[in-house]
C-alpha cells in the first residue's frame, strides 16, 4: 500500500506544476524502475495583482 500526495512546484516561468508524490516508491510497469513522482502536465497560473489589490 502506498501513500499518494498531490504536490505543487513553482516553475521559473511563474506557472505552478502539479504532480503526484508516492511513498514508498512504486515500480513503473513500462520501465521496471522505481519512481516517486508522476507529473500530471496540469498547470496553475498565478494571477497578477492590480494596483488596488496591492494597496489593501
Amino acid at each position: 500500500m502506498s501513500n499518494v500526495n498531490l504536490r505543487k512546484k513553482v516553475l521559473s516561468t511563474g506557472k505552478i506544476s502539479l504532480y503526484l508524490d508516492f511513498y514508498p516508491p512504486i515500480i513503473n510497469p513500462k520501465t521496471g524502475k522505481a519512481t516517486r513522482r508522476e507529473f500530471l502536465k496540469l498547470y496553475l497560473f498565478m494571477a497578477e495583482l492590480t494596483d488596488l489589490q496591492k494597496i489593501k
